[in-house]
């Protein structure tokens, strides 16, 4: 499938005209939950990335489970290295489907007011209840601008998953409480099997450092 970049241009093009007042990107990376988010590493530095999500739902026996905290929990380690000023690897493990990730990135864009990432990685993981390992490309464009308003950062993420041959998107938005206390939202969209889907995420994120 070949990807249509005069749409991902203008759409680009929108969200930069949208910054209604130009204000630096600050700190050492904005980052959200779930979505990805343009690198500001510079060259030869290093980071290691440690993730702890619990499974369980909210709606059901949430006291019971006590908020999925019975449920198990999907933990990943990564670990990212910019090897040049454009250029970075990164690679990771994850508990659920004991998946395995690596991939390679590419500063697009890398302005005060607007950062744009291409990234492609492969991940291989074992099919549920079963030793078959499978594995799949998935390529993606990561965008975020300088706050709105001063205030609220919106990055943007478009992705191809090779597998199963669909197109997604997701839209996060970050906005500062405190110093180092932001509220923050995700919404995600794809289309599989003819069907529609949407995920929609919020919550606090609290910067203990940089």
């Amino acid at each position: 499938m070949i990807l249509n970049m005069k749409t991902y241009k203008k759409l680009l093009t929108s969200l930069l005209l949208s910054i209604l007042c130009p204000y630096s990107l600050t700190a050492y990376q904005n980052n959200l939950v779930n979505l990805s988010t343009p690198s500001q590493m510079e060259e030869a530095q290093f980071v290691i990335d440690i993730h702890h999500q619990f499974k369980g739902p909210l709606n059901e026996s949430a006291f019971d489970d006590l908020f999925g905290t019975q449920s198990g929990a999907n933990v990943r380690i990564g670990a990212l290295f910019q090897i040049s000023p454009k250029v970075f690897i990164q690679g990771d493990l994850g508990s659920n489907d004991k998946e395995y990730a690596f991939g390679v990135g590419y500063k697009w864009i890398d302005e005060i007011d607007l950062r744009v990432q291409l990234s492609a990685h492969y991940f291989t993981y074992k099919v549920l209840e079963t030793t078959e390992r499978q594995s799949n490309m998935f390529y993606q464009i990561s965008t975020q601008t300088a706050p709105l308003l001063q205030w609220i950062v919106p990055s943007l993420n478009l992705g191809y998953d090779g597998y199963n041959n669909i197109l997604t998107s997701g839209l996060g938005l970050s906005a500062p409480l405190q110093d180092d206390l932001h509220l923050i939202s995700e919404i995600y969209f794809s289309k599989m099997d003819n069907k529609k889907h949407k995920a929609i995420g919020f919550g606090l994120k609290y910067d203990t450092f940089g």
